[in-house]
């Protein structure tokens, strides 16, 4: 009787542990999943604060200051109408 219960017993501790180690291998792929979905994340956020950043550069400020204003000025007029070329030499 004994040696019957001590059979049973192992095969209930092994299917335990059988049934352990499938939970403990799920979990692991679960983590990756989910370890690879914010890695990926992350790199999307990366590249759109760099594609933001790179368009970003050569704006405009969104109110530039009034003592730099006459030079700014300056600097479009000289972008869209080229005094040089009018001038003869």
């Amino acid at each position: 009787m004994r040696l019957k219960l001590a059979k049973s017993a192992s095969r209930e501790v092994q299917s335990l542990s059988n049934e352990a180690m499938l939970i403990a291998y799920f979990l692991r792929v679960r983590a990756a999943f989910f370890a690879e979905r914010e890695r990926e994340a992350a790199e999307r956020l990366a590249a759109a604060l760099r594609a933001w950043r790179d368009s970003a550069f050569l704006d405009a400020a969104l109110r530039p200051s009034r003592l730099s204003a006459l030079e700014v000025a300056r600097e479009r007029l000289a972008d869209f109408f080229p005094l040089e070329a009018l001038i003869p030499s």
